[in-house]
């Protein structure tokens, strides 16, 4: 958790109170502040009231993102059905964990999907200075605009943003040695450092990669803000389950 003083004058708009964060979203102050326990919704806390400031971005993200249907997948199997339709074979759940994987992908569209896989990692939108750019690019696993695999997508891939993952534990030591703070704390800036937190229930092999698999990638830009990547995103998430059906 992050303490601030809102009376700095760094703490500006881009913030949500939790009262009107429940309005946003049609739930109770209880049931957001239980969305942010867990991790749901991304907020920083004032130092000296401990009130909560929920990021505007974190909560139009999961107001968008819920229009989708069914239960949240697990870390566990929200990785294995991005290995699945990423081509990649699955060893890490048990026979009858993967064969529900398999009725359920046979079932859901890419909304859901994307709504389905929505804790597989925790998501920070931070600013950082563009000097620490290209050390931060090789301490992540680049996705959504950042990856390579956007160039096939008829999008570019972004100068001015990065995006990755990185180990849960390792979440801490980037944001300190980059200097990053919240991009709520910036409002007169946007995040340029969109970074998803993982932790033990990943394949083993996903921080040997310099890029994600194109499914992580496809369902990293259907969450984001922007009109045009979000559609590229949900489109190849659709291409990606009608093939995987074909084959199974």
């Amino acid at each position: 958790m992050l303490d601030v003083d809102i009376h700095n004058d760094q703490f500006l708009e881009g913030v949500y109170t939790s009262r009107r964060a429940a309005e946003i979203l049609g739930v109770s102050t209880v049931q957001v502040a239980r969305l942010h326990q867990d991790k749901e919704l991304f907020a920083v806390q004032e130092a000296s009231s401990g009130a909560l400031f929920f990021d505007v971005h974190s909560v139009a993200e999961y107001a968008r993102l819920r229009q989708g249907r069914g239960r949240p997948m697990s870390a566990e199997v929200a990785w294995a059905a991005l290995w699945l339709l990423s081509g990649f074979e699955v060893d890490w759940l048990s026979y009858q964990a993967q064969r529900r994987l398999y009725i359920r992908l046979r079932e859901i569209d890419a909304k859901g999907l994307v709504w389905s896989l929505r804790r597989r990692a925790v998501t920070e939108r931070l600013r950082i200075d563009t000097s620490f750019f290209d050390v931060v690019r090789e301490k992540i696993v680049l996705t959504g605009v950042s990856s390579a695999a956007v160039n096939g997508l008829e999008l570019t891939v972004a100068s001015d943003r990065l995006e990755g993952y990185i180990p849960e534990e390792n979440l801490r030591t980037i944001i300190g040695f980059s200097h990053a703070v919240p991009a709520c704390m910036r409002a007169w800036q946007s995040a340029n450092f969109i970074v998803r937190a993982v932790g033990l229930r990943v394949p083993s092999t996903v921080f040997e990669r310099v890029d994600m698999p194109i499914a992580v990638v496809a369902v990293d830009l259907a969450m984001s803000s922007n009109t045009r990547e979000r559609s590229a995103g949900l489109c190849k998430l659709e291409e990606l389950l009608d093939e995987w059906r074909s084959k199974n």
